[in-house]
């Protein structure tokens, strides 16, 4: 009876905490709205989150229209996700990290020419 109990134990245990990560990431699902500032002007662009088959998928709108976002991966509290770029003729690969404070989402872009911040609210 004890070991019955303790498989219980056990099992429970370790789906929770399977399922956590799925209620984590919740919180980044939506669409947030943000401005970036460029050379070229102010750009309101879109992060787009849904849940997917394998975890959480995105998408960016900007003044080039929607790109998808690559290597989504949630950790720790924060989302990481990568976007390619190219302008002018330089294609780079522009590195997110995002944390979310209820409807606010704070996100540092990693670029070739350093760090930038910017603030995303959720679109309700």
């Amino acid at each position: 009876m004890k070991r019955v109990r303790a498989t219980m134990f056990w099992s429970t245990l370790i789906l929770a905490m399977m399922a956590f990560p799925a209620v984590a990431t919740d919180e980044f699902v939506g669409k947030w709205d943000a401005s970036v500032e460029t050379r070229n002007g102010t750009h309101a662009v879109t992060f787009d989150f849904s849940s997917g088959d394998n975890g959480l998928e995105g998408t960016f709108t900007g003044p080039d229209g929607v790109e998808t976002l690559h290597d989504v991966a949630y950790s720790d509290g924060k989302l990481t996700f990568t976007r390619d770029t190219e302008s002018q003729g330089f294609a780079a690969t522009l590195k997110y990290t995002a944390t979310v404070d209820g409807n606010t989402m704070n996100v540092t872009v990693s670029t070739p020419r350093g760090e930038r911040s910017l603030t995303a609210t959720r679109d309700e």
